[in-house]
């Protein structure tokens, strides 16, 4: 579950601004600096990226760790004029997540290690279309085609072409962010993921009564 009323109005004007990215599209990832969130895909596949949309800017976002200077050296190893379209925000407080995913276009997290995928739901609660690995649990949380789009694990072309669709398409970007963001609304928000934990609980705690009631 996530906290709706954090991320739904959350405005990204400012931190555009504070950047200066202006109106040019943003694709971003958020994401603690670990090898398994995959960042090294994604910069594989900026390339592609830029190469149709050389306007696009690339945030990464997310804690610090000793990765983190891994990352900085596949950042350096690109061009100039494509390291220059390259944000890191390391260590950004809590608060500011919000902020961060409404200032993107499209969220990417490339990943194939998620129980679940809580950063998908945070961006659709910004209402924004998301790109995941067809892999392990998250084809389970992303509806293909209707809220998000997929691409093979580790596959940097794959990826590439799913951000080259949806910053192509602004209806597209639109369609997918909405239907995420309704989906979080119905069926992630914390009212509504504790009411279904405590129905479960209360069956379970009816089921035994009635086994208790009957053994006896």
């Amino acid at each position: 579950g996530v906290d709706a009323g954090a991320f739904v109005h959350a405005d990204g004007a400012a931190l555009r601004a504070q950047y200066g990215w202006g109106r040019d599209p943003v694709v971003g990832v958020i994401a603690k600096h670990v090898p398994r969130k995959r960042f090294d895909t994604l910069l594989a596949a900026m390339p592609r990226v830029w190469a149709a949309h050389p306007q696009t800017r690339l945030l990464i976002a997310g804690a610090r760790t000793p990765y983190s200077a891994q990352i900085e050296e596949m950042i350096d190893a690109l061009p100039a004029q494509w390291r220059s379209r390259v944000t890191l925000v390391s260590d950004f407080a809590e608060a500011d997540k919000s902020a961060l995913l409404a200032a993107c276009d499209a969220c990417v997290l490339p990943s194939g290690y998620e129980s679940f995928g809580i950063a998908f739901l945070e961006a659709w609660a910004c209402g924004k279309p998301v790109v995941g690995a067809r892999i392990g649990a998250i084809p389970s949380v992303i509806d293909e085609q209707r809220d998000g789009l997929l691409a093979a694990y580790g596959d940097a072309e794959e990826f590439a072409a799913a951000i080259c669709r949806l910053l192509a398409q602004p209806e597209l970007r639109l369609k997918l962010g909405s239907a995420g963001q309704r989906k979080v609304l119905q069926q992630h928000t914390w009212e509504v993921v504790t009411d279904r934990v405590r129905a479960v609980y209360a069956d379970a705690i009816a089921r035994h009564g009635k086994d208790r009631r009957t053994a006896g």
